[in-house]
């Protein structure tokens, strides 16, 4: 992956996407791990620990209610939470 193979990187994401749950839900206004997010994080951390080579993104969204630099905090504050849990 980081020698430029694109082809590699996509199947991996292709892999990934097919084998476990990409996404995890935050209750309204919040960006507090919940025990379900914290299976899936679990299953997304095992995954990617038998691929040691690859580089993932964690992005971190909310819904329209709100400022958008509001939203844009949260969403932070989402992909911190989940990094940090991953990490650990």
């Amino acid at each position: 992956v980081l020698n430029g193979d694109l082809g590699y990187a996509q199947i991996l994401g292709q892999r990934f996407a097919a084998e476990v749950p990409t996404q995890i839900n935050f209750a309204f206004d919040s960006a507090q791990l919940d025990e379900s997010a914290r299976r899936i994080l679990l299953r997304q951390a095992a995954w990617i620990k038998q691929f040691p080579e690859a580089r993932s993104r964690v992005y971190g969204h909310t819904d329209a209610v709100g400022s958008q630099a509001y939203n844009q905090a949260l969403g932070q504050r989402r992909a911190n939470a989940a990094v940090a849990f991953l990490t650990q």
